[in-house]
């Protein structure tokens, strides 16, 4: 459960600094809603974080549109990792 303190924390700063953010609103809300059951599994963690590498990669070669799909697609798979963010 730490994993999910951490990262909504993290969302939390995030909207400090960006109030306007639709994706930190959703993924605050995605993290309240969750269960046991909607837990990303292991592999959607490890693709999540393959996503948010791409994202990187995106934003050093200036694609952010590209970017910025790689980083909702990781926020999709795993809306716990504050590692994303």
């Amino acid at each position: 459960m730490g994993d999910f303190k951490e990262a909504k924390n993290s969302f939390k700063h995030g909207l400090e600094i960006d109030p306007d953010n639709a994706m930190l609103r959703e993924s605050i809300a995605k993290l309240d809603s969750l269960n046991a059951e909607e837990i990303p599994s292991a592999q959607d963690k490890e693709l999540a974080i393959a996503s948010s590498t791409a994202g990187v990669k995106h934003v050093q070669k200036g694609k952010l549109k590209k970017a910025m799909a790689a980083f909702k697609t990781a926020i999709q798979l795993d809306p716990t990792s504050a590692g994303i963010w």
